[in-house]
C-alpha cells in the first residue's frame, strides 16, 4: 500500500509541475481566425467558421470502421 500511495503522490506532483516547465514555449497552431501559414494537401475545401477549421470533402469515400477479423 505505501508504494501505491507514493506512486500516486509522485504522479500528481509531476503532473502539477509539468505546466510550469513549459511556460513561454507554447505556440498555438491555429489562431481561430484564418489558415495563414497552413499548407493544403488534397482536394478538400478548408475554411474557418466560428473559430473552427471546417473541411468539406469534394469526393465521397466509403468508410469501413469495422474489423472483419474473427
Amino acid at each position: 500500500m505505501p508504494s501505491q500511495h507514493t506512486f500516486i503522490l509522485g504522479l500528481a506532483a509531476v503532473s502539477l509541475a509539468t505546466p510550469a516547465f513549459g511556460q513561454g514555449r507554447f505556440r498555438p497552431l491555429f489562431d481561430g481566425k484564418n489558415l495563414d501559414g497552413w499548407t493544403q494537401f488534397g482536394d478538400a475545401n478548408r475554411t474557418v467558421r466560428d473559430g473552427a477549421i471546417c473541411i468539406t470533402a469534394t469526393t465521397a469515400y466509403e468508410v469501413n470502421i469495422f474489423d472483419t477479423r474473427a
